[in-house]
């Protein structure tokens, strides 16, 4: 070893570096303690800075998105399970109709408990499927016009159904319907002439000589038929009072003479149809008006209309006639009946041929009847209506209360006087001095 100061002296060899680092790494953790760390230096907090946005807390920030999400997903839920709904509902809406429709079809097609009657339809040209289906269910035949329509599509009938009047029965299915319509021949036609002042035997008579239809047929629809008109619900029957007993034939007065194109071999219920809708227009508001205003029923303007019609031997002679029936009417006049031989000729002419039926003179006589008859003893025109609502105002009648009708000659004569009228009758031998 070298002492001498001024002499530099070499440098230890380190021999061994690993015994060297071990021992620097020794002193390292024998010098560097936990307790050489500094503390941490506290920052001072900052201020909130302010905002016009809400502050959201953090637990809700977190909360929200899923909140939104599981109401989204109920609301798709709820959505679906309404259209499940409302399509289950129009299924079932759809399959029930669809079920009544063919139960109805089947029904109707095959006339399941229809009556075994006989109806007149007359198919007018130009009539298409709908306007067929229309008049097939006023008569009776069908109930459901939407399904013979059908029917009559699928079957290829469209557009072939014949024109013309034809007798078919109510319990015919709709495969015999179309058939007839299509291959039955239409009936011919004949034309009548129903004069005013006919009575209903008259009317039947004539029908049953122009082949129209079978008197007891006619009879039977004008004591028994059905009609759907407020004039003929009117009409009073016995049960409405003693006074309205002993009518003979209830639609007398009502089957307006006209002149008609019938088809031969119809029902009689079809020919009075067809007279009394002529009868309902003829019947205009104008007239049923005038009818109110007197203070009559249709049933007493239709009696006193025929009475009209039975005396007066012309139509000129109408208004005349219709005066002195309005001042006997009039209960100042003293005269409470009418004294018409018309009517007791109504009686004579019918007795005999009306079977079962008790005819009582009473009813009809006015002689013997205060007031009018019970019913019409003919069945009058419109001229004759018209008489009756409006009597004449004429001084040569006004104040007469008789008159005589000399029927080969057709002059009518009035008189104010009982004694005048008694004295016309002699010379001109009318009534019972002819």
């Amino acid at each position: 070893m070298n002492d001498n100061p001024m002499v530099p002296q070499a440098p230890e060899v380190d021999l061994d570096p690993v015994a060297r680092r071990n021992e620097i790494v020794q002193n390292f953790k024998l010098e560097f303690t936990i307790d050489d760390i500094p503390d941490p230096v506290e920052l001072p907090a900052e201020e909130p800075v302010e905002s016009e946005e809400e502050v959201v807390p953090e637990e809700k920030i977190e909360e929200q998105p899923a909140t939104e999400s599981k109401k989204k997903r109920n609301r798709n839920r709820g959505r679906g399970y309404l259209k499940r709904l409302l399509y289950a509902l129009f299924i079932l809406i759809i399959s029930g109709f669809l079920a009544w429709f063919l139960v109805v079809f089947l029904l109707d097609s095959m006339a399941i408990n229809r009556a075994d009657k006989t109806v007149d339809i007359e198919i007018p040209a130009g009539a298409n499927t709908q306007q067929i289906a229309e008049l097939l269910t006023e008569k009776g035949l069908i109930d459901q016009p939407i399904c013979f329509r059908v029917f009559s599509k699928i079957s290829g009938a469209d557009g072939k159904y014949q024109v013309g009047s034809f007798t078919l029965q109510q319990d015919m299915g709709y495969a015999a319907i179309v058939e007839q319509l299509q291959t039955m021949t239409p009936r011919e036609t004949v034309m009548v002439t129903i004069p005013e002042g006919f009575t209903v035997e008259e009317i039947a008579k004539l029908l049953e000589e122009k082949e129209v239809c079978n008197a007891d047929s006619f009879y039977d629809a004008v004591i028994n038929g059905q009609f759907d008109y407020d004039f003929v619900n009117a009409i009073p029957t016995a049960a409405d009072g003693e006074e309205y007993e002993g009518r003979i034939y209830r639609l007398e007065g009502y089957l307006f003479p006209d002149t008609y194109d019938f088809y031969v071999g119809s029902s009689g219920e079809t020919v009075v149809a067809r007279m009394l809708e002529n009868f309902n227009n003829k019947l205009t508001d104008e007239i049923r008006s005038q009818i109110k205003k007197k203070g009559w029923t249709i049933d007493q303007a239709i009696i006193i209309a025929s009475l009209v019609e039975g005396e007066a031997a012309s139509k000129e002679d109408m208004e005349k006639v219709s005066r002195v029936l309005a001042n006997r009417m009039d209960p100042a006049s003293g005269y409470s009946k009418l004294e018409l031989c018309s009517t007791q000729y109504y009686i004579m002419d019918i007795l005999p041929s009306v079977g079962g039926i008790e005819v009582t003179s009473i009813a009809y006589d006015t002689y013997a009847r205060e007031g009018l008859p019970v019913g019409a003893i003919n069945n009058p025109g419109l001229q004759a209506l018209t008489a009756a609502l409006n009597p004449s105002e004429s001084d040569e009648v006004a104040e007469c209360y008789f008159f005589a009708t000399d029927y080969d000659s057709g002059i009518t004569y009035f008189s104010d006087t009982f004694a005048e009228h008694e004295a016309i009758c002699r010379k001109y031998g009318i009534g019972a001095y002819g």
